[in-house]
């Protein structure tokens, strides 16, 4: 398994339509769980209109992000490393809110 994690960061409000300006691709440490949640290593990433809306500093249904966060979304990965092995074992599909990256912690009560 890998010792690091890149992810997708917001670094910059768009004027207009976002460009690769907006994002920065980041490489660090890859996190630990800690009880009750799980490693999960992401699979697949969900791209949705509404992260347009995110990346506004204005009121909407969806609150905006912040500069600086990591981006954000639905996730579908395994899992990797699990604090819950009731319920979730290494190499499980799960879907949950994640973040663009590698890898992301869970609360494994969040996730399906």
């Amino acid at each position: 398994m890998h010792d690091s994690n890149r992810e997708w960061y917001f670094v910059e409000r768009p004027d207009g339509e976002p460009d690769p300006d907006c994002f920065e691709l980041r490489e660090s440490d890859r996190p630990e769980p800690e009880s009750g949640e799980l490693l999960v290593r992401v699979r697949y990433l969900s791209v949705d209109p509404y992260m347009r809306g995110r990346m506004r500093d204005s009121e909407s249904y969806a609150e905006p992000w912040d500069v600086g966060d990591v981006l954000q979304g639905g996730v579908v990965g395994e899992v990797v490393e699990s604090d819950d092995d009731d319920r979730y074992g290494e190499g499980d599909l799960v879907t949950g809110q994640g973040t663009w990256s590698d890898y992301a912690v869970l609360d494994a009560d969040d996730v399906a």
